[in-house]
């Protein structure tokens, strides 16, 4: 009976540390980003985020810059938000989708004024940050596919403004 106690604790620790580095979109802090950056392109962050590892929501830290092909405001319960893609077609599996959070969003809006988002696209954008392959879920079919359910991106969520390294812009 005990080697059966046993395993049981064990399988119940294993669990809960899984939960314990999960990342969902409700509960996200980011950790301390110190130290060394490695630099990728997009295809290689792409690369990495997809490998199976990255499917248990593991984090790629870098360094990350790409042209901005479209700048965007979020709509409805994300208009706090401000998205930045490598592609003009975010939904794209080859896409680096950056995420400015609220905090992140409103400096960005008192850096650059309401019109920073069309000064953006077209520049190159350098973020230091953790890149994650996320399953984006669909109500009533994707966009670029009816019968799908979901689509995936590879996205780095910004919490600071301190994280954009450089753009090709200067403030108001």
């Amino acid at each position: 009976m005990k080697p059966y106690l046993w395993l049981a604790s064990l399988v119940l620790t294993l669990l809960a540390c899984d939960s314990a580095f999960s990342f969902t979109s409700q509960h996200f802090t980011e950790p301390r980003l110190s130290g060394a950056f490695p630099v990728y392109s997009v295809p290689q962050l792409i690369a990495l985020t997809e490998d199976e590892w990255s499917h248990r929501h593991l984090a790629i830290k870098g360094e990350f810059s790409f042209p901005i092909k479209r700048a965007a405001v979020g709509e409805g319960r994300e208009a706090d938000y401000i998205y930045f893609d490598s592609e003009a077609d975010f939904r794209s599996p080859t896409s680096l989708n950056v995420i400015l959070l609220p905090k992140a969003a409103a400096q960005f809006r008192e850096k650059f004024g309401a019109d920073g988002l069309s000064k953006l696209e077209g520049t190159t954008l350098t973020v230091h940050g953790l890149a994650r392959h996320r399953q984006i879920k669909c109500n009533n079919g994707c966009p670029q596919d009816p019968a799908a359910t979901h689509y995936f991106q590879t996205q780095v969520w910004v919490g600071d403004l301190n994280q954009i390294v450089s753009t090709n812009i200067t403030g108001k």
